[in-house]
């Protein structure tokens, strides 16, 4: 296998991960846990268990050097808080089709971002896979549906700010490779995030933290959380970041087939068609070499 298939396929398994995020964000919503609670939780308790295993396991990687701690406080604040904060906001003020295709901006600001300070190339057959990809991303959401889409200015800057925080995340986490090890950014980009994020936080979080929301909150830190992150900074080894967001755009044809096993909710034949172009983006991406 072929280090840029494989780095493709690690990316591929990352966004499988961040496809879950949705039902699981549905679940806990539906168990009464606040919105703007979900990112909070999800970013303090995957740091909280990623500082307690290598309390255990690797001491060494509790210290970070003192020349990556800026990019670490970018990473937190913005691509970690900033992101998370911005997506929830997007979904609660213009419905989760708009919020997703609007997120899904990133590969654009990502392939920008990688030719500007990465010195990644922009190749045609790179534009070519972010226009698929983009459209196919529009077609899944069911962005030309008015009825599923709620405009509102508002809500559309929360979801192109959600979509520059996942492209910060992208580029912030191929800046490191080399420079930190992956678990110890994990922990202080996620740590940061999380008190980034609490301020947004109302004096009753406690209350209602009920027992049947934890098997939730525990898949959210361990899947699309903590296993997404190692998947994803695994493939970034092998494939240029703009190349890598791209391929996760994936992420919502899965969700959606997610959304139709566990809850029953029906693709739409344009749907289906706008995950045909993603994959296709995908594909034409993998017969690309590496930069």
């Amino acid at each position: 296998m072929s280090h840029t298939l494989r780095g493709y396929l690690f990316i591929i398994a990352a966004a499988s991960l961040w496809a879950t995020l949705g039902p699981l964000t549905r679940l806990l919503i539906a168990s009464h846990l606040p919105a703007l609670a979900i990112p909070f939780l999800r970013a303090g308790l995957a740091a909280l268990a990623l500082g307690l295993g290598l309390v255990v396991w690797r001491r060494d990687l509790l210290s970070a050097p003192r020349a990556v701690w800026p990019l670490l406080m970018a990473l937190g604040v913005l691509g970690v808080g900033g992101f998370y904060l911005a997506l929830v906001k997007a979904v609660e003020l213009a419905g989760v089709a708009l919020a997703v295709v609007l997120m899904y901006t990133a590969p654009a600001w990502t392939t920008l971002g990688g030719v500007l300070f990465l010195h990644e190339s922009l190749s045609a057959r790179k534009l070519f896979s972010l226009a698929l990809a983009l459209a196919g991303a529009v077609l899944v959401s069911k962005v030309y549906d008015p009825v599923f889409v709620r405009l509102s200015l508002p809500g559309v800057l929360a979801g192109l700010g959600a979509g520059v925080g996942y492209a910060l995340f992208s580029i912030f986490t191929k800046l490191s490779l080399g420079r930190i090890d992956p678990r110890t950014l994990s922990l202080y980009g996620l740590g940061i995030g999380a008190l980034a994020l609490l301020p947004f936080q109302g004096p009753g979080l406690a209350a209602v933290l009920q027992p049947g929301v934890w098997p939730l909150l525990v898949g959210m830190v361990a899947g699309p959380t903590l296993g997404s992150w190692a998947l994803f900074a695994r493939g970034l080894r092998d494939v240029p970041v703009s190349s890598a967001t791209i391929a996760a755009s994936i992420e919502p044809v899965i969700a959606n087939l997610l959304a139709f096993v566990m809850f029953g909710e029906f693709l739409a034949p344009l749907q289906l068609a706008g995950g045909g172009l993603i994959l296709t983006a995908v594909i034409v991406l993998q017969t690309e070499r590496a930069d």
